[in-house]
């Protein structure tokens, strides 16, 4: 009986912090990031919420056509489970030397 009255004092604190910090939520919602571009549109990957979004519903040139088709590649592989976001990917020294490559990690 005496191991069971510990075992109570221990896990009684644990229990009420547990119900005081997950009955506040999560917290505030930050406001969405400023972005320098006639529109854009941050989807979450897994609930597929939007999270952001500007002019989403204008049609709009894209930036680049390699980068959208990019992470699009990317996506796919990641949803089909051909790639891990923990993978590490080789880039040439020619690559990362190409001007307009400022942070490449």
């Amino acid at each position: 009986m005496q191991i069971h009255k510990y075992r109570l004092l221990f896990l009684l604190p644990l229990l009420t912090l547990f119900i005081f910090t997950h009955a506040q939520g999560a917290g505030p919602v930050p406001a969405p990031p400023k972005v320098a571009a006639s529109g854009h549109l941050l989807i979450d990957f897994d609930s597929g919420k939007i999270i952001s979004e500007e002019s989403a519903d204008e049609r709009l040139e894209p930036a680049s056509l390699t980068k959208i088709m990019t992470a699009y590649v990317v996506m796919r592989e990641l949803r089909e489970g051909n790639l891990k976001l923990t993978e590490e990917v080789l880039v040439s020294e020619k690559a990362w030397r190409t001007p307009g490559l400022t942070d490449v990690h």
